[in-house]
C-alpha cells in the first residue's frame, strides 16, 4: 500500500492505526442505589437482532466498569453532532457519581425499562440490562439485553483521528 507503514504492531503503532477508525460517539449511563454516572465510549456495537443485543467495552476498574457489573444495567446513548459539549463532560472519568436525584449538570435525562439515564435528545439510545459480560486484557466487553430502545432525526457526532467531527464539517470539506 503506498504510504503505509509495514511494522511489527506495538502499543503507539496500535494507537495510530486504531485513530484511522471513524466512529460514532456515545455515552454509556447507568444508575446504582440512586447514583449516576457515564462516560464517553467510543468502543460500541449493535451485535444480534434476535435476540436483541447491543455491546459496549469500558476500560477494567473504571468507575463505570463496577457500577455496571453492580446494576446489572446500563444505556448506551448516540450523540447528536450539536452534542459535542455533552461528550466532553462525560469524557473525564475522574468526575464522581452524582445522586439520581439531583440528575447530570445541565444535562436533561429521563429513564426508560432499566432505570439507566437517558440522555434527551440523542440522535438514538439502547437501554439494556446485562445478559453477560467478560474481562480481557485492560477493558471489559458488556453484553447488553435491548429492553428499550429510540431514535430521532438528525446527523451523528463522529470522532476521527482524535478529533471530534460532524457528518456536516466532512460535507462542507469535499465542495
Amino acid at each position: 500500500m503506498k504510504g503505509a507503514r509495514v511494522a511489527k504492531a506495538d502499543a503507539e503503532l496500535f494507537k495510530q492505526s486504531a485513530r484511522r477508525f471513524a466512529s460514532g460517539v456515545t455515552v454509556v449511563t447507568t444508575e446504582e442505589n440512586g447514583l449516576i454516572y457515564g462516560l464517553t465510549v467510543s468502543a460500541f456495537s449493535t451485535l444480534s437482532i434476535d435476540p436483541l443485543l447491543v455491546l459496549v467495552c469500558i476500560r477494567t476498574g473504571n468507575r463505570l466498569t463496577d457500577m455496571i457489573t453492580s446494576s446489572g444495567r446500563f444505556a448506551v446513548n448516540i450523540l447528536r453532532e450539536e452534542q459535542r459539549s455533552i461528550s466532553q463532560y462525560f469524557a473525564t472519568s475522574s468526575r464522581e457519581p452524582q445522586r439520581a436525584a439531583d440528575g447530570f449538570p445541565d444535562i436533561p435525562t429521563v429513564v426508560d425499562q432499566s432505570g439507566a439515564p437517558v440522555i434527551f435528545g440523542s440522535l438514538a439510545y439502547f437501554d439494556c440490562e446485562v445478559q453477560e459480560f467478560h474481562a480481557d486484557g485492560d477493558h471489559t466487553i458488556f453484553i447488553g439485553s435491548v429492553v428499550g430502545a429510540g431514535a430521532m432525526d438528525g446527523a451523528p457526532l463522529v470522532y476521527f483521528d482524535g478529533n471530534y467531527r460532524g457528518v456536516r464539517d466532512w460535507e462542507a470539506a469535499a465542495t
